[in-house]
């Protein structure tokens, strides 16, 4: 039934001219009306030119576009992802560098940022389908890839319904050795709860923040 809702709901033509970081894009409205300055054919993709301060050489965008186009358009427009199952391993390190020269605005992941990756990261998105899933440890683990390169002392922490905030601080609460800390994540438990509970029209989809401290310089 889905496919064919979609069969008879048509399909989007986008202009390709307003599409960000596109050839079509870059020659409307970058350039001027000779196009002098714009790259050869066989080099559309120098980050270098469309997005100064960034550290991709013509020739290794070159080659990452062959391999994966629609990751280097992203990466252009400053979206990350992050998969080394998925993902070649020179697409894999070059989105790793960029991240860390804080030239990327959203980093996408699967589970796999858990454990291991030190990022300039200060938010982080919990989606309700990795709680699902998820163990303990690796929900603390998550919450703590922030502020892992000292570059925050605090980090914003968004769940992405109330199951997702549940089993990410009922066990701290349960578990804390601080009273004080484990009386404010009570609370904090209880005031969203409450609010979700009261609130007919909040989606389940609705996100809620949460700061915790944390101390410069980790690594």
């Amino acid at each position: 039934e889905l496919e064919e809702q979609r069969a008879e709901s048509g399909q989007l033509e986008w202009p390709s001219e307003i599409v960000v970081n596109s050839i079509e894009h870059y020659k409307a409205y970058v350039l001027g009306e000779d196009n002098e300055d714009y790259p050869p054919e066989k080099s559309p993709f120098a980050i270098g030119d469309l997005r100064h301060g960034t550290s991709m050489e013509v020739e290794e965008a070159e080659e990452l576009h062959r391999h994966d186009p629609d990751a280097v358009m992203r990466m252009l427009s400053g979206v990350g992802t992050y998969s080394p199952v998925a993902m070649n391993e020179a697409l894999l390190d070059k989105t790793l560098q960029i991240m860390n020269q804080n030239e990327l605005s959203h980093l996408f992941s699967d589970p796999a940022i858990v454990y291991g990756t030190n990022l300039p990261i200060h938010t982080i998105y919990i989606h309700p389908s990795y709680t699902r899933t998820a163990t303990r440890n690796s929900l603390l683990q998550l919450m703590g890839r922030a502020g892992r390169t000292g570059q925050t002392s605090f980090a914003t922490i968004v769940f992405g319904d109330h199951h997702t905030l549940q089993a990410c601080l009922n066990p701290l609460a349960k578990d804390s050795t601080s009273p004080f800390e484990a009386k404010v994540l009570d609370r904090l438990l209880s005031e969203y709860i409450s609010g979700h509970s009261s609130c007919s029209s909040v989606s389940p989809s609705s996100s809620h923040e949460s700061k915790r401290g944390l101390g410069r310089g980790r690594g």
